[in-house]
């Protein structure tokens, strides 16, 4: 059994190595600096124009950013209403009166004290209809305690 010198052992290693490298390289001292050499794309190039030029705003749609609240009957005594508002902090039913035969006053309240998320959902409330409320269709006034808000929405 012979034992081979550390060199010979790493040597075709090294020479492989330099090989692998020396094809990466420019070709030829006259190689254009800008080419991507051997195997590889050209240079890259501009982009499509932007659809918006910097500094303007171009708005396709409306985007609603109050979406009203909404009403439905359930036909089981019951009145379904989607609010919107912060994910986190939903508003509450505080308060549901029928204020005539015809209407249905239901206050609405903060769920939490601190911050809330900054965005827009939904949420359902089901509130069963008031004993008081005897004619259809129906009309919903909406008041937000301790804010600016009131919605008037007529349901079937």
């Amino acid at each position: 059994m012979s034992i081979r010198p550390a060199f010979a052992r790493v040597l075709p290693a090294t020479l492989l190595a330099v090989l692998v490298l020396a094809g990466c390289a420019a070709v030829g001292p006259g190689a254009d600096p800008d080419s991507p050499g051997p195997g590889l794309a050209g240079p890259a190039q501009p982009g499509p124009e932007p659809l918006v030029p910097s500094g303007e705003a171009t708005f396709i749609g409306e985007v609603d950013l109050d979406p009203k609240p909404a009403a439905s009957l359930d036909g089981r005594g019951n009145l379904s209403l989607v609010t919107y508002g912060s994910s986190s902090c939903p508003p509450v039913v505080a308060g549901v009166e029928a204020t005539s035969a015809d209407t249905i006053a239901i206050a609405l309240d903060a769920s939490a004290e601190g911050p809330c998320t900054a965005d827009i959902a939904p949420t359902t409330h089901t509130v069963p209809l008031p004993a008081g409320l005897t004619e259809r269709p129906t009309t919903v006034q909406i008041k937000y305690v301790n804010e600016p808000w009131e919605y008037t929405i007529p349901v079937s």
